[in-house]
């Protein structure tokens, strides 16, 4: 039987040789983080006033903006990201302006994987059987995973831009106006949303309750079932008796908000924020707040771990929840008691005592 060259260059040496790549990608990513953001944040500015002067002619408002990482540049290694602006009806209406900006950084060891995978075939002695064009190709795979790593240092900054960037608050925009991240015109992920606030309760089947925001609400005995909250913001809201039952929380930020008496219970509550909040009672029953990553453990980032700042911390419970690397700071008072959870890399990590409770008074100012 023939010997299958490529079957073993697939099985044996590309797996090791992508987990290289990607590692020191993600390190250098990592270590670059605040000058990369602020490079694609000054690269959407860029292309801000690219829309907004078009608009200055012809007065079209903007549905969505699109970052996309284009394949066809990572294979000719001249790695882009393309800014695209649609009109009303999104990617379905009219391309209103499109620019190119340069991400040479994404590829900084792009060229010695391709070396590494080269001179695995040469002591395979298979050069005649794997040529460099089907190295290439192979090196394509590690695309979805480079994506990934854009997304998670963009999101959360992508996430304040209303407050931050002028020219996108001088842009004229639709009323469900988005910017998103992905594959160019195909898959992509939301970063930054201006959508209308709906009521949760009462509001259209096909309008989705995620990437909104809720304010001022009092919600007395309101049960929130399989309800999808990814990307919300809640501002000043009071939650008095309630119930979060299998809700999706990824991203979700509470802010100023009050918690009376309320569960949460088979939730996913990967990056949520709990900020200057007072909470008197909630019970959390196997809630997920940290992301493990994907099978192969990578893309960790993508989320943060959970915070909760500058609050008051009654009585909190968790029982069966992942609460690795969980942030707690500048809270006041704070008594969390836990059982069967999982603690590494947090602030409660070794803190507990024999009761199962985790306690600071640290932060409470004298009378």
């Amino acid at each position: 039987m023939e010997h299958n060259y490529l079957q073993e260059f697939m099985e044996e040496y590309h797996p090791k040789e992508r987990k290289w790549f990607l590692e020191q990608t993600f390190q250098y990513i990592n270590e670059h983080r605040q000058e990369l953001v602020k490079k694609i944040e000054k690269n959407l500015e860029i292309f801000l006033m690219g829309v907004a002067a078009g608009q200055k002619e012809f007065p079209v408002p903007v549905e969505c903006i699109q970052l996309s990482l284009l394949d066809v540049s990572v294979f000719k290694e001249e790695p882009a990201l393309r800014f695209d602006a649609f009109g009303e009806l999104g990617v379905l209406g009219a391309r209103l302006y499109s620019k190119n900006f340069p991400c040479e950084w994404l590829l900084t060891y792009w060229q010695e994987y391709r070396e590494r995978l080269e001179e695995d075939v040469k002591k395979m002695q298979a050069v005649r059987f794997i040529s460099q064009a089907r190295i290439r190709q192979i090196m394509m795979e590690s695309t979805a995973m480079l994506n990934a790593f854009i997304y998670g240092i963009i999101k959360y900054p992508f996430y304040a831009l209303d407050s931050t960037m002028e020219p996108l608050k001088e842009l004229l925009k639709t009323e469900n106006f988005y910017i998103s991240y992905g594959n160019y015109m195909d898959r992509q992920v939301l970063l930054h949303t201006e959508y209308p606030e709906i009521d949760i309760f009462f509001h259209k089947k096909e309008e989705a309750l995620k990437h909104r925001k809720y304010q001022h609400k009092v919600y007395r005995k309101k049960e929130f079932k399989e309800l999808d909250f990814t990307h919300s913001r809640f501002v000043e809201c009071q939650f008095v008796n309630c119930r979060f039952e299998k809700c999706d929380l990824k991203d979700t930020s509470f802010e100023n908000c009050r918690f009376y008496h309320t569960e949460m219970e088979s939730c996913t509550g990967y990056g949520m924020t709990m900020n200057n909040c007072i909470i008197e009672h909630l019970n959390c029953v196997e809630v997920n707040f940290h992301y493990e990553g994907e099978e192969d453990g990578s893309a960790k980032d993508i989320y943060k771990p959970l915070e909760i700042l500058l609050s008051q911390i009654d009585y909190m419970e968790a029982e069966n929840c992942n609460l690795s690397y969980c942030n707690l700071l500048e809270n006041a008072p704070v008594k969390i008691k836990v059982s069967s959870c999982r603690l590494e890399n947090s602030t409660m990590e070794g803190k507990i005592d024999e009761n199962g409770i985790f306690e600071d008074m640290s932060g409470q100012e004298d009378e």
